[in-house]
């Protein structure tokens, strides 16, 4: 198939992805036979990824660098197939994280050789969020109204979260119009009382300032700190529904006087770890922790709640060990290049600033949720890692020919 051909097949995929991780979990309503519509737009994103990137294998040197251990925990996941029969839940978690790698390195090639690609993938991130934004609005209306069309308000605060992080990037390079779109997003996340989501959509609004070099960014990251810690504390105060979230509920977590809610995780987390401990090492298959909470409890929570945890008990601690040195290894790499443009006043620092709090902020949530089983948060991240490390990648070569 002719180049041009397959570059206009990724950016078809690649954007009608981003828009419909703006449905959330909507499409988990829609039934196609046995499976959600979600199930299957799953599929077909990890199908999609596999056979686009077959027609054109190409890997772009910096994402190649950041990506072999996330590579290799790919290759370690789909191997414990031979020995564990993984449940349909177990696939799905698998084809989410195939389809966080696969978009990575699709569209990092595609930004490597088409600047304006990157551009469009951070715009698409931002009216993904706002999309959800809005289809949550009009559920909560309709709820008034006594029609019961139901997204999760932890889903749809975790795609927002990656609008918020799109925009502060914008902001911090001058776009001052984002700042009221990240706070407004921000505010949404804090109406669906989702606290893990809301702490860290909070935090990235003083990260998002930090300079190195730079006293005033620190001063202004502190006073940004304290007024953001203010009105938090405040909200939490002051309006019932946020504060029965934070410190009703099982009150598991005692700190001094206050009682903290963690809406039965410590017990989850307690089944999970000790089942986890049976085979350490290498994990007990796709899905595990999920079936051994079925099985313990078939009407609570079917998710660990910590997708750390899910990893350890799945894919045993050689799968963890996988998952945090690519992590890792995508942070460090999409730092330096965002540290590098930042200091050559490059118009490309605002991507790779997206992308890095995207990923600080996955990485916060998945202590207390299940963010990497969530094709609608992991695709648009996976793009926006693409599109930084593509972009990486081209001022790589173009400094190699100065």
């Amino acid at each position: 198939m002719h180049k041009g051909t397959t570059s206009q097949l990724v950016a078809v995929v690649v954007v009608a992805t981003i828009v419909l991780s703006g449905l959330v979990d909507l499409p988990r309503l829609i039934y196609l036979g046995p499976v959600s519509s979600l199930a299957f737009l799953t599929a077909a994103y990890a199908g999609s990824a596999g056979i686009l990137w077959m027609l054109r294998p190409i890997f772009v040197t910096p994402a190649f660098v950041a990506l072999w251990p996330l590579l290799a925990f790919l290759a370690w996941i789909y191997s414990t197939f031979l020995w564990y029969a993984p449940s349909v839940a177990g696939v799905q978690n698998v084809l989410v994280l195939s389809v966080f790698v696969g978009f990575v390195v699709l569209v990092s090639y595609e930004s490597y050789r088409t600047p304006g690609f990157a551009d469009l993938v951070r715009k698409m991130v931002v009216w993904a969020a706002w999309l959800a934004a809005i289809l949550y609005v009009i559920t909560l209306l309709a709820s008034r109204l006594g029609v019961y069309v139901y997204m999760g308000p932890r889903s749809f605060a975790m795609v927002a979260m990656l609008g918020v992080a799109c925009q502060l990037g914008a902001w911090r390079f001058g776009r001052s119009a984002a700042l009221m779109q990240a706070v407004l997003l921000t505010v949404l996340i804090g109406a669906s009382f989702s606290r893990m989501a809301l702490f860290v959509a909070l935090v990235l609004f003083p990260l998002s300032r930090l300079s190195l070099r730079n006293f005033r960014s620190w001063a202004q990251m502190v006073l940004l700190t304290a007024i953001i810690a203010s009105c938090t504390v405040l909200a939490v105060t002051y309006i019932k529904p946020l504060n029965e979230r934070f410190f009703a509920g099982d009150r598991a977590y005692e700190v001094g006087d206050v009682t903290i809610n963690t809406s039965g995780r410590t017990e989850i987390w307690a089944t999970v770890w000790e089942s986890a401990l049976k085979a350490p090492l290498t994990g007990q298959g796709a899905g595990s922790s999920e079936e051994v909470l079925l099985a313990t409890d078939p009407t609570g929570a079917q998710h660990p709640h910590n997708d750390y945890l899910r990893i350890l008990h799945d894919y045993g601690l050689f799968g963890l060990s996988l998952w945090c040195l690519g992590y890792a290894s995508l942070l460090w790499v999409i730092g330096m290049s965002f540290v590098r443009s930042s200091r050559e006043k490059d118009t490309e620092a605002a991507l790779h600033l997206a992308a890095l709090l995207s990923l600080t902020g996955v990485a916060l949530l998945m202590i207390t949720d299940n963010t990497v089983v969530y094709v609608f948060v992991m695709a648009p991240l996976g793009a926006l890692v693409g599109a930084s490390l593509g972009r990486s990648g081209h001022q790589q070569r173009w400094r190699a020919h100065l």
